[in-house]
């Protein structure tokens, strides 16, 4: 050990046992606001004298390696500990950041200390969803980084863990305060009984509202009493008179509802692989329907279809929202586009039928020839439409206790996958047309969304661009045109989503 290095150890004792032993700010009783009064009459080593700072204010500081100097003599009165750092830290050319409990030291030419952000929903329930932005606003500098989902009550926010966790208590404090109001709140709600009768309802609620302090009125003509008190009440006192007016219904009049369901499908057009960054479990369910042989008017050539079986899907009813805005990004960005979204409701046992189809014309060739069979001359008409279709068939069996349905599908898909020439007049070609359907059953939960996929194809698409005037010239003009022909692959999914609807 070398004089220097003895001297630098002799005084960091003495710093440090000055410190320590005074009575005013020991590790014990002084904290990071109460000054400080500190004479250093010789230099020594900064690292040392920030770690004796940090000890005696029972501070954690972490210094990085490349800290290092003699820290020159200095005079501290009245300072906290953080104006005292804030002194040394200018004096040598340091930076200092605070992160939670601990203070870290370092050079500014390092690069800045960052704190990977995570990204988090923060759900309200009794705040509005506008009032909740706000208060998260307050507290993330940057406002791109929060977004409101308002049919949904959520709040999603990037940000550090430290400013996520005071973001939740935030919103926490703020819904418990607003649900103590809530129940307080005074509201005015009417309700019609069927069966009870407004006797019978008056001597159910009177009591209940004269203890509330709460109010009502009558209205014999429709059997209907409006009730004002606070939100709590309210709430107690219909549910109870719903439970008296069921109770009271004659027999035949307690035979539950036949369920229903409500649903909705939409047909979409995935452009290239998009599809592939939504969320769909296609590993969920997986069948091998019937395959029916293709329509050929003549003779098949090649088909630019990806055949294969038609595959299901799952995706869970919380994640829906997620799926309907991803889906509106991508047709937006034209990514994708929705064909068709018709809706249809269906009792149990019984099947709803969804239709989309398209109708093709195309030019039928009859040739003439000579007694020495020459062609002489061909005439053009108009052959019969090919209308293709996409029909999916869906019968319900509803569960309305274990909210769950057990679903029947039964879709056909047709497409026309190549025009063939015809044997006789190759110049004309006529549609072939393929079929593929399959029936399967599967049990799904209230609001869960199925995926029918595996319908993938290429489709070449032409563009001609050309000089004004020039391009149209006859002969001439296709030295001023340009053909572009470009090939894509799109993917047809049908989404169907089945929510049973209550009988009240």
């Amino acid at each position: 050990m070398t004089k220097s290095q003895k001297r630098y150890k002799i005084l960091f004792y003495i710093f440090t046992l000055l410190l320590i032993n005074t009575p005013s700010f020991s590790a014990d009783n002084t904290s990071p606001q109460e000054p400080l009064e500190l004479e250093i009459t010789e230099s020594m080593p900064v690292e040392l004298l920030l770690h004796s700072l940090a000890r005696t204010f029972n501070q954690n500081i972490t210094i990085s390696p490349e800290v290092k100097g003699d820290c020159p003599v200095l005079s501290l009165k009245k300072l906290s500990f953080e104006e005292a750092l804030n002194l040394i830290c200018e004096m040598m050319q340091l930076q200092w950041k605070k992160i939670k409990d601990a203070y870290i030291v370092s050079k500014p030419s390092l690069a800045p200390i960052v704190i990977p952000e995570q990204t988090k929903l923060f759900v309200v329930k009794y705040i509005s969803p506008e009032a909740a932005l706000l208060l998260v606003q307050s507290l993330i500098k940057n406002k791109e980084k929060v977004s409101l989902i308002p049919e949904l009550k959520t709040i999603k926010a990037t940000s550090t863990p430290d400013i996520l966790k005071q973001i939740e208590e935030a919103l926490k404090e703020a819904d418990s305060i607003r649900a103590k109001e809530t129940e307080e709140e005074i509201i005015t709600e009417s309700i019609t009984t069927r069966y009870l009768t407004l006797a019978a309802v008056v001597e159910l609620v009177a009591p209940v509202l004269k203890e509330a302090e709460g109010k009502y009125s009558l209205s014999p003509k429709t059997k209907t009493i409006t009730i004002t008190a606070p939100r709590k009440t309210v709430a107690k006192l219909v549910r109870e008179i719903k439970e008296k007016d069921k109770e009271t219904a004659p027999e035949r009049a307690k035979v539950p509802a036949i369920p229903q369901v409500m649903i909705e499908s939409k047909l979409v057009e995935f452009i290239g692989g998009s599809s592939r960054f939504f969320n769909i479990d296609w590993s969920y369910f997986k069948i091998k329907g019937e395959r029916f042989p293709a329509y050929t008017p003549g003779e098949q050539t090649s088909t630019e279809v990806t055949t294969g079986s038609l595959a299901l899907g799952f995706i869970k009813a919380k994640e829906n929202y997620l799926f309907d805005s991803l889906l509106e990004t991508y047709i937006t960005e034209e990514k994708a586009e929705i064909l068709t979204a018709p809706k249809a409701a269906a009792m149990d046992g019984e099947t709803a039928l969804f239709n989309y189809s398209k109708t093709y014309k195309w030019w039928e060739a009859t040739p003439y020839f000579d007694s020495e069979g020459k062609l002489t001359h061909t005439t053009y008409s108009l052959g019969e439409p090919v209308e293709v279709k996409i029909s999916l068939e869906v019968t319900p069996q509803i569960d309305p206790e274990e909210k769950e349905v057990v679903v029947t599908l039964h879709p056909i898909v047709e497409d026309i996958i190549d025009w063939v020439e015809q044997p006789d007049y190759p110049q004309v070609k006529v549609p072939n047309v393929s079929k593929e359907e399959l029936t399967t059953k599967l049990r799904i939960k209230d609001g869960d969304t199925i995926a029918i996929g595996g319908l993938m194809k290429k489709k070449e698409e032409s563009r001609i661009t050309k000089i004004p005037l020039l391009g149209s010239i006859p002969l001439l003009g296709y030295l001023f045109r340009k053909t572009d022909i470009s090939k894509r692959r799109t993917e047809l999914i049908i989404f169907l989503t089945v929510r049973i609807i209550s009988p009240e």
